[in-house]
């Protein structure tokens, strides 16, 4: 009976962290939205402070899914299931070792995160064909910054055109 009552307690964990882990993929998707959103406007410093929260919620997450893994490998210990096949154990399968309502709370929890992570990949990859198109534009203006110009001429007090050698943007401004 201990071991019961050890496997909900667990269950219970587990399913605290997988709402915790729910919360902070859709906090991190509302961040990668909000950068989506500072792109289109060339908000550089929200874009940086989209970016330093970013990184402080992947951090968080590492650390919330190295403890969800933890928790899922004493369950399994628990519940007897094989040390190779842990590593390969979905939550939709732990799920199917316990009674409801613990297993539709599993079940609904997984399907809730998966859903988020995939709004996530798909923001990502916008930001990626975003952030490409502006890596594109960006050489262009640069290579063109950095070739010779056709005169750099200046004029005279009589108004005549005086060139001198060709100068490069970036020679100009130092």
């Amino acid at each position: 009976m201990t071991t019961n009552r050890a496997l909900e307690s667990r269950s219970g964990e587990l399913v605290t962290l997988m709402g915790d882990l729910k919360k902070l993929h859709e906090e991190l998707l509302a961040v990668v939205q909000q950068k989506l959103a500072a792109m289109k406007r060339a908000d550089t410093e929200a874009l940086n402070s989209c970016l330093a929260r970013e990184q402080f919620l992947a951090d968080r997450i590492r650390q919330r899914e190295g403890l969800r893994q933890q928790l899922v490998q004493i369950i399994a210990r628990e519940l007897g299931l094989d040390a190779e096949r842990v590593r390969e154990l979905s939550l939709k399968d732990l799920a199917g070792h316990f009674n409801e309502p613990r297993r539709g709370q599993l079940l609904a929890l997984a399907a809730s995160v998966r859903g988020v992570l995939e709004a996530i990949d798909s923001a990502n990859r916008v930001a990626a064909l975003v952030t490409g198109e502006m890596l594109k534009h960006f050489r262009q203006v640069y290579s063109a910054m950095a070739q010779a110009g056709g005169s750099s001429g200046r004029y005279s007090a009589g108004g005549q055109l005086m060139t001198d050698r060709p100068m490069q943007v970036f020679e100009a401004v130092g």
